[in-house]
């Protein structure tokens, strides 16, 4: 836990240590040789893509892809607008 202001904040348990998702191979995003401009994407934000990534891949439907989708999205609200 770490302490934002006046606010206790949650800090997120990394997929690759829960038992939950050791069955999926993360899927990392291609940037390609010599990209112009690459992304700056924080760490959990690149695990959850990646991860998102291999339940996509494998057309998974459970509760734990729609749990890491609503992760994804509040990460980055752009992804559903």
């Amino acid at each position: 836990m770490r302490i934002e202001g006046s606010e206790q904040v949650e800090e997120a348990v990394s997929l690759a240590q829960q038992a939950e998702w050791q069955d999926i191979t993360p899927i990392e995003q291609e940037e390609g040789e010599g990209s112009m401009c690459p992304i700056a994407y924080t760490d959990e934000y690149r695990e959850l893509m990646g991860y998102l990534r291999a339940v996509m891949a494998v057309g998974e439907v459970s509760e734990r892809a729609l749990a890491l989708t609503a992760r994804v999205i509040e990460e980055n609200p752009g992804h559903y607008t």
